[in-house]
């Protein structure tokens, strides 16, 4: 591996083959960029979000990269109680099980294990945006030159 962050490229790849619906697949390198100006919705940003070292062996560490994936739509959240959750979560529910399941189990590329799901910062709803984040993990080796 020459690049710590190829796997973002492929993901964003994969979401934008695989899941149907979405009108923007970009990376980001921070989540305040995403907020201050959203944009098109629906839209998924993949941002890198540190690894875990596994093991090490000679000049070889074991990692788990991981990976936001953060769905952002708009938010009803100010309209009536009545309308606003239903009318929410009717576009996220979908959307977040599609890219579960354009992801969940897929290899960016034989360098990397299968993604996994963990757990993920909570939702969070600010200027009409609804920011649902999913946090995937991906295993791979770097090595020593």
């Amino acid at each position: 591996m020459n690049d710590l962050f190829v796997a973002q490229d492929l993901l964003i790849n994969r979401l934008t083959e695989q899941v149907n619906g979405l009108r923007v697949v970009q990376g980001l390198r921070d989540s305040a960029a995403m907020q201050e100006k959203p944009g098109t919705t629906p839209a998924a940003y993949v941002m890198y979000d540190g690894q875990d070292v596994r093991m090490q062996a000679g000049g070889a560490q074991v990692v788990d990269q991981k990976w936001l994936v953060i769905l952002v739509t708009r938010s009803l959240r100010d309209a009536p109680a009545a309308v606003a959750p239903a009318a929410t979560r009717q576009e996220a529910g979908p959307l977040l099980i599609h890219l579960c399941r354009a992801l969940l189990g897929w290899r960016p590329t034989m360098a990397f294990g299968p993604l996994t799901l963990l757990n993920a910062p909570n939702p969070s709803f600010r200027d009409g945006f609804s920011y649902y984040p999913l946090r995937f993990a991906t295993r791979t080796v770097i090595r020593a030159a």
